[in-house]
């Protein structure tokens, strides 16, 4: 008589499974934790723009503009700006503008230059540690452009650049 070969799942055992079930739990609760660095924070300190390497900045008003920038997109991300345990800054690594210079970017709306920016927005609690990097990779307008309403509950971004901060700051809540 014959006997039956048992089937595939009867020979797995009951610790094979349960490391299974634990190892993808952990994966799913690092994915989740990791995504929601900002959900509970109400303010946050927007901290000076770094530059690794002065050399691969064109114009020395750029980490100034690049902060403006993301000081609002702080704003329309609906947080407070203000002391706060969680700091928020971009790592420049690399400006340039399609005119060499961002004085004109800064004329408010009166050109439509093209930026590229090449760097990171870094998420960093009081002690320093870093929370979370997004890595940004930007070729398009970052100058101020007017803004027709003046109504600041309905106030839009004033540049592309800080719409993609908006949405990088969406995405980490």
């Amino acid at each position: 008589m014959r006997r039956a070969k048992p089937h595939a799942l009867a020979t797995i055992s009951a610790t094979s499974i349960f490391r299974a079930l634990l190892f993808a739990t952990a994966t799913l609760t690092v994915t989740l934790c990791s995504a929601g660095v900002l959900e509970k924070v109400v303010t946050i300190q927007v901290d000076p723009t770094v530059v690794p390497n002065p050399d691969k900045v064109k114009d020395l008003a750029a980490p100034n503009l690049l902060r403006f920038n993301l000081r609002a997109a702080v704003e329309q991300a609906h947080f407070l700006e203000g002391k706060s345990p969680v700091r928020i800054h971009i790592v420049l690594d690399e400006f340039s503008s399609s005119n060499g210079k961002v004085k004109r970017v800064l004329n408010l709306g009166s050109s439509k230059t093209d930026n590229f920016v090449d760097g990171k927005l870094v998420v960093q609690d009081a002690s320093g540690k870093e929370l979370a990097a997004r890595e940004i990779h930007f070729h398009g307008n970052v100058g101020l452009n007017p803004d027709d309403n003046r109504d600041p509950q309905r106030r839009q971004p004033t540049s592309d650049f800080e719409q993609l901060l908006i949405d990088e700051l969406q995405r980490l809540k």
